[in-house]
């Protein structure tokens, strides 16, 4: 990995890179039906966020929570103790999601086009955000020496 690359990863908080790591064996922990159809998306205070595609589903996790809770300690040794649950459609088109990112903030921000080359969704949104949180400092920065 190059320089640049340790410095962004030495930069990240904790509970996100545990996050990354539960979410690259997110298929493992649950098995690849319901990883298509569910991710974790935030780890806060020991609790994992799982976003799922439909209430329903949210359920039928919940039902395995401490399966789940088990699994990740165990494989990961990444002490969890609670499973929280959100429906979120799952974005498919890159633009799209670029653009949704932006809505959320009521920004305007010209992220470099590598960002869209990053395959995976959950590691170019945490890359993204970095950024747009480094930007908006710079932006706030520079008003307030106006």
């Amino acid at each position: 990995m190059d320089k640049i690359g340790l410095l962004i990863l030495n930069q990240i908080p904790k509970n996100l890179k545990q996050c990354f790591i539960i979410e690259k064996n997110w298929h493992e922990i649950v098995g690849l039906k319901l990883s298509k159809i569910s991710k974790p998306i935030k780890l806060s205070q020991k609790t994992l966020t799982i976003s799922t595609t439909h209430p329903t589903i949210s359920r039928e996790i919940s039902l395995y929570s401490d399966t789940i809770i088990d699994r990740i300690k165990k494989k990961l040794d990444i002490d969890i103790k609670n499973l929280k649950f959100k429906t979120l459609s799952f974005e498919t088109n890159k633009q799209d999601k670029i653009k949704k990112i932006n809505n959320l903030f009521n920004i305007e921000i010209n992220y470099p086009n590598c960002f869209i080359e990053i395959k995976d969704e959950n590691i170019r949104k945490k890359i993204m955000n970095i950024y747009k949180i480094i930007k908006t400092k710079e932006n706030k920065s520079n008003k307030g020496d106006e």
